[in-house]
């Protein structure tokens, strides 16, 4: 049973951290100028984050963003420097989980 019928994220950024922090709701909403984000990298030694949705309709607006950019396993800077993580790529890793009944993109949708 979700936790929030409604959750409305509008001209806004809410951040998601925590590997075990989930949105959970019936209906989740990112109108214009809203955005669900991960906070900047992290290191092994640090808590890893994901952005982790569940709900049984997610709607993403016209400008609405779920942004995870740099939001991973810190990476290596330069040739040789090692990333953090399991593989120590010179690139982040991130995550995105979705757990969705109906994905909603009809104001994105154009008749012309």
């Amino acid at each position: 049973m979700p936790l929030l019928a409604l959750l409305v994220v509008a001209n806004t950024s809410l951040t998601i951290e925590n590997w075990s922090t989930a949105l959970n709701a019936a209906e989740i909403r990112i109108e214009n100028l809203g955005t669900l984000k991960l906070p900047l990298y992290f290191k092994d030694t640090q808590p890893s984050n994901r952005i982790h949705i569940v709900c049984d309709k997610l709607k993403i607006a016209e400008g609405g963003v779920i942004d995870a950019a740099g939001g991973g396993y810190a990476g290596g800077v330069a040739k040789g420097d090692i990333g953090a993580g399991p593989g120590g790529a010179t690139v982040f890793c991130f995550w995105i989980c979705f757990y969705v009944d109906t994905l909603d993109f009809s104001e994105l949708i154009s008749d012309n």
